[in-house]
């Protein structure tokens, strides 16, 4: 497995990263952190491992994440899973929208696939939909609308849905 990170600006970005195995149904994705370089304007391996811990896993029950914290707070995800979504072995999921700063900040005992929230703003989530990995907070700006926000639907609760689970 291999992690890449893409600087497309003009400056140097100092960032941090996790990258490894999640498990669908937790622990919370915790890999060691190490600090990364990205030269401007260049693609930069960060990362490189076996995939032995994710075949012991499972394909269907883990996938690989990578999570990038930037020096300015914000947060760049992305998940690579290798079974089909209609193979996968999704467990239900307690996801939590608590108060954090000016915003929210929601955080999932499980891997949750495709989160759509509802405000009653009507401004949508800047991510749009997104997912959850397990133990790691995703935190929402103020000014999406009055109150909390709702989980409106997930892509991993409808495919339980449609599985009868």
């Amino acid at each position: 497995m291999r992690v890449y990170g893409v600087n497309d600006t003009d400056g140097l970005v100092e960032a941090t990263l996790q990258a490894g195995v999640f498990r669908f149904e937790g622990p919370a994705f915790d890999p060691e952190a190490r600090q990364v370089r990205l030269p401007p304007n260049a693609s930069t391996l960060l990362f490189e491992t076996s995939d032995a811990e994710w075949r012991a896993a499972g394909f269907d029950r883990a996938g690989f994440a990578a999570v990038l914290m930037l020096e300015d707070g914000s947060v760049r995800q992305h998940r690579l899973l290798r079974a089909r979504f209609r193979d996968l072995v999704l467990p239900q999921a307690n996801i939590q929208v608590l108060p954090f700063g000016d915003g929210w900040r929601l955080v999932s005992d499980a891997w949750v696939w495709g989160v759509l929230l509802e405000t009653s703003g009507g401004k949508e989530e800047p991510d749009g939909a997104f997912d959850l990995l397990p133990g790691v907070p995703h935190l929402v700006p103020a000014g999406l609308g009055e109150g909390q926000p709702r989980i409106a639907w997930t892509a991993s609760e409808a495919l339980r849905r449609l599985r009868g689970a």
